[in-house]
């Protein structure tokens, strides 16, 4: 039940209810890959705990490896936190296991726009809006 509240109040844009429905989840799944991932995303979203987001993603990558939403997730923190290698790094691997999600690239746009790599930036976007308008 508090998952479902958890997606719904970040839905809704009510990160302080996504994130307090996530945190009693993980204490009933502390293991559990997904429940790690929201609440990284939320504290992302919040802004204010991403060094716990980190933590939080990397251990949800470390249980499972191989789910590119997991390490899309990690790249997205990393991205904040200005660790730009690592959070390329992830995002290759993400796209690496499913290389037809634009979500994926999206990601991978905004590193190289932080790395000052403005026009693959660009040119990356400007195929994901080719392929969004198809």
């Amino acid at each position: 039940a508090y998952a479902l509240h958890g997606q719904i109040a970040q839905s809704l844009g009510d990160l302080p209810a996504a994130e307090s429905s996530f945190r009693k989840v993980a204490q009933a799944d502390p293991d559990n890959p997904h429940v790690m991932n929201n609440l990284a995303m939320v504290l992302l979203m919040q802004g204010s705990k991403v060094d716990e987001a980190e933590q939080l993603a990397l251990r949800a990558t470390g249980v499972s490896k191989d789910d590119p939403n997991l390490l899309d997730t990690l790249a997205l923190v990393r991205l904040r936190l200005g660790k730009l290698t690592l959070a390329e790094q992830a995002i290759t691997r993400a796209i690496h296991l499913d290389p037809d999600n634009p979500a994926w690239r999206l990601t991978q746009a905004d590193i190289l726009e932080a790395q000052g790599q403005t026009e693959r930036a660009q040119t990356i976007r400007e195929r994901y809006a080719q392929t969004s308008v198809d």
